[in-house]
């Protein structure tokens, strides 16, 4: 396990290709062949294949494949801005109530 990087520490690229094989995953642990995904989503199988195996694929068939699988509402918290906007003194209020450590001191 030693090679294993987390999901913190991918790229861009290294995301991708797990991203398609975390697809493929889903799709065999559901039991659906490429061709009957590509029924579900609309997505040609051979993009699908692309995306399984180099993690290439457009947005809109990734969110096409997710929403085949089931798992489209995942993709909402990706971009999400909270909720709780903060003014500039709710701000200042909230750091100068919290406790400053001294070095060294616990």
């Amino acid at each position: 396990m030693g090679n294993m990087l987390s999901i913190n520490d991918k790229n861009a690229k290294e995301m991708q290709i797990h991203l398609g094989k975390s697809l493929k995953s889903l799709r065999l642990s559901k039991g659906l062949t490429l061709t009957t995904l590509e029924d579900m989503s609309g997505v040609k199988s051979a993009s699908i294949k692309r995306f399984e195996s180099i993690g290439e694929v457009s947005l809109k068939s990734l969110l096409k494949l997710a929403e085949g699988l089931g798992v489209l509402q995942k993709f909402e918290d990706i971009l999400k801005v909270p909720n709780e906007a903060m003014t500039v003194d709710e701000l200042k209020t909230m750091l100068a109530s919290k406790k400053v450590r001294k070095r060294g001191s616990k």
